[in-house]
């Protein structure tokens, strides 16, 4: 769950199904920042799941076996409604081909980003 104090206005899920992999990498819309840190967090939760004896929290234990992530936003502006995340990655809903998925687009990121022949071009938000 990410908490934002200001309301939360993100792409529907259809509209992000069309090219996930270009939104995430490439969408200059600073909102999908929002979605981007939430596909963040869910990859990182699986990725402690998946650690043998699964991810422990206090005297409880989480195994991807046994429990599935879902992301969402709270806004403090509007309490009680939760925003889930409208990003599907995969088809399946499978958390290990999610983890895949994601490795193989932060490595598309990763790649940009080391490309000498691309400027980094600083943005400004507002």
């Amino acid at each position: 769950m990410d908490y934002k104090t200001g309301s939360v206005d993100v792409r529907s899920e259809a509209s992000l199904r069309k090219d996930t992999e270009r939104f995430l990498t490439e969408d200059p819309d600073y909102k999908m920042n929002y979605v981007r840190q939430l596909w963040l967090y869910q990859y990182l939760v699986y990725r402690e799941m998946s650690k043998p004896g699964g991810w422990r929290l206090g005297d409880r234990v989480f195994r991807l076996e046994e429990h599935r992530v879902r992301s969402g936003f709270y806004s403090l502006r509007s309490p009680g409604k939760v925003t889930e995340n409208p990003l599907v990655l995969t088809e399946t809903g499978d958390p290990y081909e999610y983890m895949k998925e994601t490795e193989r687009i932060l490595g598309v990121i990763i790649a940009r980003l080391l490309e000498p022949s691309v400027a980094l071009e600083r943005r400004e938000f507002s």
